[in-house]
């Protein structure tokens, strides 16, 4: 027993030097503390890095896989999905074609502030890096027209089924139950433990532990709009539809799994707390 105390003890010391170290890792040229790669060092990088040793995984991406852009000075990292099958939660089997790019993050109040402006936003600075959330489908494809009109890229929505790939691990996919572990807690904010029960308010981005690709939050946190849209014509007119996956921070644990998705209007922007995850074409 003194001997297991002893290991205990040794092995969080050095989860706490490793921490302490972070800011002294920063290079002029290359942030190597930076272990969620979002252009900084900080504690966050420390939570990152201790979450993801604790669960005896690395949580990063080579570098060959990883690019990070910058709009305004805000960093974009952007992880390269392979392209590969994935199974559905009745054990139907689906491809992805082709490589894509997909954002490590859900997009941030910080960075829909610099695209679309204030005015018709919450412009509290505490929201700076959380999740954006309720904005409608049709607001994401007006954020979306802008964010490349500013930066010369072809960003788009995720399509359905590399979203469900993405969250799944991609071809490095262990078969967790949620997108990155089987223990929810360890990467969803959700409705047990987001402390928003009356209101679902996000969470900041990249503060639990990323799933096998080195994505966050892609359980839980806010609900993601996917690039699917369909029109139906009707008796009564012409309705629309669209899915956003992957549960939200007032979802129950069971409604946060990589295959999980509800279906909205895309003019709707109130209910269940939406965001979105950019993408791009591999060409990109």
């Amino acid at each position: 027993m003194k001997d297991m105390k002893t290991n205990i003890r040794s092995k969080f010391f050095g989860l706490a030097l490793l921490a302490a170290m972070l800011p002294l890792c920063a290079h002029s040229q290359t942030l190597r503390g930076d272990f969620n790669m979002d252009g900084e060092v900080n504690v966050t990088d420390a939570v990152s890095m201790i979450n993801c040793l604790l669960k005896g995984s690395p949580g990063e991406v080579p570098p060959s896989d990883r690019d990070t852009l910058t709009v305004s000075g805000i960093p974009v990292v952007m992880v390269r999905v392979k392209a590969g099958t994935y199974t559905l939660q009745y054990g139907d089997v689906r491809t992805v074609e082709s490589d894509f790019w997909i954002g490590q993050t859900e997009v941030t109040y910080e960075l829909w502030w610099e695209v679309m402006g204030r005015e018709n936003y919450p412009s509290n600075e505490m929201l700076r890096h959380h999740a954006m959330q309720n904005v409608s489908w049709d607001e994401c494809q007006v954020f979306l027209d802008s964010l490349n009109r500013m930066t010369g890229r072809n960003f788009r929505l995720p399509y359905a089924d590399e979203w469900m790939f993405a969250a799944s691990g991609g071809k490095l996919a262990i078969g967790y139950d949620y997108s990155g572990s089987s223990d929810i807690d360890e990467v969803a904010w959700y409705s047990e433990n987001s402390g928003y029960i009356n209101g679902g308010i996000s969470n900041d981005v990249a503060t639990k532990a990323p799933n096998e690709l080195g994505l966050y939050d892609m359980s839980g946190n806010v609900a993601e709009w996917v690039q699917e849209m369909k029109e139906y014509q009707t008796d009564n007119g012409v309705v629309r539809t669209a899915w956003v996956y992957g549960g939200h921070c007032v979802s129950p644990a069971e409604n946060c799994r990589p295959t999980s998705w509800i279906l909205k209007d895309p003019s709707t922007k109130y209910g269940d707390p939406c965001g979105l995850r950019l993408a791009l074409p591999v060409a990109e």
